[in-house]
């Protein structure tokens, strides 16, 4: 009910938003430049804090076994904790274990 703390909390929220909107279109970007066998554009069409990038479970535990990046099975993983640091080796990974 407090009009300034809503609207520093949608500040915040649309911040928030727009970096993981730009981390994975970066993620989809990094990916299709080194696979560009491949096609990344539905990670695109995602949205929300997580994105399926098309892995198996082999894949996903390939991923945790030898890059340590932890995903479900399905190959979920969590783009909201993708950063400027880390961006290019979680692609890197990705693109290793397809």
């Amino acid at each position: 009910s407090n009009k300034r703390l809503r609207a520093e909390w949608l500040g915040e929220l649309s911040a928030m938003c727009s970096r993981i909107s730009e981390m994975r279109e970066a993620l989809a970007e990094a990916l299709t430049q080194m696979r560009p066998d491949r096609n990344f554009t539905a990670l695109l069409k995602q949205r929300g804090l997580f994105s399926f990038c098309g892995l198996n479970r082999a894949q996903s535990e390939r991923l945790r076994d030898e890059f340590a990046i932890y995903t479900p099975s399905n190959g979920r993983i969590n783009v909201a904790g993708l950063n400027e640091e880390n961006l290019d080796y979680v692609a890197q990974a990705v693109a290793a274990v397809l």
